[in-house]
């Protein structure tokens, strides 16, 4: 598929099936993330699948507190916004 395609096509979910992502999947996912550029092939990063619902629920909270003391009480709208999009995982399985 050609670049543009791709783009064109590239969607972003902020809404999760319950089904659970199989190991395998987990894995296969983490593998192409792996091969996302970096400098002098560093790859910086690591990776942790959270499959704990619980887990997933108290990083939510933890990211809402932390944006809601970063923003305070002023600009409510845009805080919202931000927290909405960045506690969405929650319910991710």
């Amino acid at each position: 598929m050609e670049l543009y395609k791709v783009i064109d096509k590239r969607m972003s979910f902020r809404s999760f099936s319950p089904e659970p992502v199989s190991e395998s999947d987990l894995e296969e996912l983490v593998r192409c993330a792996s091969l996302a550029p970096s400098i002098s092939n560093a790859q910086p990063w690591r990776f942790i699948a959270i499959t704990d619902p619980g887990l997933l629920k108290k990083m939510s909270e933890t990211v809402a507190r932390k944006i809601s003391e970063l923003w305070g009480a002023e600009d409510a709208g845009p805080r919202h916004a931000v927290e909405q999009f960045s506690t969405f995982f929650a319910d991710a399985p």
